[in-house]
């Protein structure tokens, strides 16, 4: 066991109060078992901030993240979480992603059930940024407290996912990770199910219909879809 981290959670839990100790940065996997045994949560990478013209970058800092959470999704659960870095997806041109970009980035921050904490300048949060951080549907699902993961991981074309907590539907995420506009296809199969389901646009807030077997859309260039998919049957 890590001393030092075993020491400062012996330390917390003498105050007698609930702390969450969370241990940073870029952390080594290899050592997991001495992370879960103190820690609240782990900052799984380095900074997500590229320390350049802007807070981040699609291709210096968070797409790097949908390869590095693999490997750890199987350590997080309730009381232990892998940590991605602060969300930075609130201040437009500032944050130097496109508005695909940076719901992609909430997205995958939401159902990984990272922690969410806001790297922005509060002052100058615009009008799509507060759409994102506040919608009640997708911190749920980062509440959900099931991590999801990839049908198959280091494609461009991504579809994670994970059951939800309190019924039978599942959440699915469909990313699009290449430069270019593409077709993603969510197969019911690869949820543990077939048959006909009836898709929620969860950013949208609407019903999509009933689908069978499978759902597919385009993506936009590093954009996302995410959906919940309740299978009548299951109903």
């Amino acid at each position: 066991m890590s001393p030092d981290v075993a020491a400062w959670r012996s330390a917390f839990e003498k105050t007698g109060r609930p702390v969450i100790l969370e241990i940073s940065w870029e952390l080594d996997i290899t050592f997991i078992s001495d992370w879960t045994a103190s820690a609240s949560g782990w900052r799984i990478d380095t900074d997500v901030e590229c320390y350049c013209d802007t807070l981040v970058r699609w291709t210096q800092s968070v797409v790097q993240r949908f390869a590095d959470i693999v490997p750890w999704i199987d350590h997080a659960g309730p009381g232990r979480w892998n940590d991605l870095d602060t969300i930075n997806v609130g201040n437009g041109t500032m944050d130097g992603l496109t508005e695909d970009e940076r719901r992609s980035y909430m997205t995958l921050w939401a159902i990984s059930c990272a922690p969410l904490y806001i790297g922005d300048d509060l002052s100058f949060l615009d009008e799509f940024g507060l759409t994102l951080l506040t919608n009640r549907e997708v911190i749920a699902i980062n509440q959900n407290g099931i991590p999801a993961r990839p049908v198959t991981p280091g494609l461009l074309r991504q579809v994670w996912w994970a059951p939800s907590i309190g019924d039978t539907s599942f959440i699915v995420a469909m990313f699009n990770l290449a430069g270019l506009e593409l077709s993603v296809a969510a197969n019911w199969a690869d949820f543990g199910f077939t048959g006909a389901a009836e898709v929620y646009d969860v950013w949208e807030g609407i019903e999509l219909g009933v689908y069978t077997s499978s759902f597919a859309v385009r993506v936009p260039t590093h954009g996302c879809r995410l959906i919940r998919v309740t299978p009548l049957l299951a109903k």
